[in-house]
């Protein structure tokens, strides 16, 4: 429990930090969270409850807030629906599609963006989600190895 409140709270603030887009590591957070707890409450709520509070901070909501919010309750759904799945690529590629299709209708809604720069904004951030994920799991599995190494001491 402790690790996910660390993880939780580094995530928050990860959100203020200039760089990747600000919500990448929550999507990776989103499909990670059923393998972190089994609280359903949590593993949608968390993620959720992270752009509520930090969103007033960072400028606000727009037109595009619930399909962004949307996308990140999806991401949890598929975290659940393939949580015994071993191939993370797969469950990666799934979050980075579904973001795809969640975010189709807030290009017709602006009209700011062509299709094809939302393409690849949405490669952009497959990737960068990907990565955050992908090190969020290795960081998981070594604090895992670290418990049944030492006869299950906390880390922190």
């Amino acid at each position: 429990m402790k690790e996910l409140i660390i993880l939780t709270t580094i995530i928050f603030v990860s959100r203020f930090l200039p760089g990747l887009d600000n919500f990448t590591p929550i999507l990776a957070f989103a499909l990670l969270a059923p393998m972190l707890t089994n609280n359903k409450y949590l593993q949608y709520g968390l993620p959720l409850s992270i752009m509520l509070l930090s969103d007033p901070l960072l400028g606000g909501f727009s037109n595009a807030t619930p399909f962004v919010y949307s996308a990140i309750a999806f991401a949890t759904l598929i975290g659940n629906l393939f949580k015994n799945e071993t191939n993370h690529v797969f469950k990666v590629l799934f979050v980075g599609a579904s973001w795809h299709c969640f975010m189709l209708p807030t290009i017709f809604m602006h009209g700011d963006s062509t299709y094809f720069g939302q393409v690849h904004a949405d490669l952009l951030i497959l990737t960068s989600t990907g990565i955050t994920y992908f090190t969020f799991l290795f960081v998981s599995n070594m604090i895992n190895i670290f418990k049944e190494i030492t006869n299950g001491e906390e880390l922190f």
